[in-house]
């Protein structure tokens, strides 16, 4: 059976395109940032921003809620930029990306050090960006859960995902610090899921085992929760965990 590659790179174009992207664009030069500007509005962002190094702020990541932050790297001042890359990886779970002059092996591993998703260096290419958004798709798609709440998408991340409930056309999604309540099926979002992280232990529940505190032949904790273990899903926790 011949495999229709065309086919498939749609699938995946249209996968991608589903993960609404908002970009903050940290930048000193206005022409750089509109040129930015129009490449990521032109591949699908749906909300873009553009602030200089002296008005990045907390409450900008707090308002404005970007899934990717551009940030340039001035060749007189490279500090900052990285400064603000150190921020984001250590305060926040925002992606990013530098861009900048600097191919300076020093400077370049001192950015690289923030953990950025890439490092692009002047002249920027439409390509390049557009990659680096691909990229960040591809994160946010394990990373976060996208649902659909009326006219809403609701972006969860799932790291803060304790375990799901299903009740009749509903599931509960019960965070750390918040519970979401979507009209859903299990299966529809135990597939959205990252496996290696979630398990279903009945028809009912799905739980994040990077929470769960204790397990018993028939339940488990999850920050203390009671989770019911159901007959036909006990084997498979056990090739899985030790009971």
């Amino acid at each position: 059976m011949r495999l229709n590659i065309n086919a498939k790179k749609h699938i995946l174009t249209t996968e991608n395109e589903r993960i609404e992207m908002r970009i903050l664009i940290v930048v000193d030069d206005f022409l750089i940032g509109e040129s930015l500007r129009q490449i990521v509005q032109k591949h699908g962002a749906i909300e873009c921003k553009i602030i200089d190094s002296k008005s990045f702020v907390i409450e900008n990541i707090n308002s404005f809620l970007p899934s990717l932050v551009f940030i340039h790297i001035l060749k007189d001042k490279p500090t900052k930029g990285i400064e603000i890359g150190q921020f984001l990886n250590e305060e926040t779970s925002v992606l990013f990306a530098f861009i900048s002059a600097q191919s300076d092996l020093k400077i370049m591993d001192l950015a690289i050090q923030t953990n950025p998703i890439g490092y692009i260096l002047k002249p920027f290419r439409e390509g390049e960006i557009y990659a680096i958004m691909q990229i960040a798709r591809q994160k946010l798609k394990i990373e976060y859960l996208h649902l659909k709440d009326n006219y809403e998408i609701l972006q969860i991340p799932t790291v803060e995902i304790i375990y799901l409930k299903s009740e009749n056309n509903y599931i509960e999604i019960v965070g750390k610090n918040k519970k979401w309540v979507v009209r859903n099926t299990l299966q529809n979002i135990i597939n959205m899921l990252p496996k290696s992280d979630f398990l279903q232990t009945h028809r009912s529940y799905v739980v994040n085992r990077k929470h769960i505190n204790k397990v018993a032949n028939k339940e488990l904790f999850v920050e203390g929760m009671n989770i019911p273990i159901s007959k036909s899903h006990v084997e498979k926790l056990k090739e899985i965990m030790v009971f």
